[in-house]
């Protein structure tokens, strides 16, 4: 049949394309661009799963995001503090899938996250290790 698997556009826009369970979480966080020459845009996590994040970003412009999509960024989420471990943070490297409202003045930007680690806050803002983006932007994910 002629079309069969043609979908209209809100059959595409209803189909979920996650594939894993996400969990509603607003946790404090980072995101670092390596084309807006490692500028760092503060957010909050809105919702987060093990193959990706939903970060809110405060009032930015929209044309800052424009070139975003498809783009590298390094996210890192602060993790509650416990008494037990000194302050920590997720450091996710991450691709940019797409930008939820962005013509809001508070948009969104959905990321895949290829890669993750914990470290501590005070390495992490004292420069500690390279950061993941010359991984990524230099070479192969493993």
């Amino acid at each position: 049949m002629l079309g069969a698997g043609i979908c209209t556009e809100p059959e595409t826009a209803s189909q979920e394309r996650r594939q894993g369970k996400r969990f509603p979480l607003r946790l404090s966080c980072r995101v670092l661009f390596p084309s807006m020459k490692l500028r760092e845009l503060q957010g909050f996590t809105r919702n987060i799963s093990r193959s990706g994040v939903l970060v809110g970003l405060g009032t930015i412009a929209a044309a800052d995001l424009r070139h975003t999509v498809g783009e590298s960024a390094e996210v890192s989420i602060d993790l509650p503090h416990s008494a037990n471990f000194s302050a920590r943070c997720l450091v996710c490297l991450t691709r940019v899938v797409r930008i939820v409202d962005a013509e809001s003045p508070t948009p969104s930007l959905a990321c895949r996250i290829y890669r993750f680690r914990v470290e501590d806050r005070d390495k992490q803002a004292s420069g500690g290790d390279a950061s993941f983006l010359g991984l990524f932007v230099s070479g192969h994910i493993q």
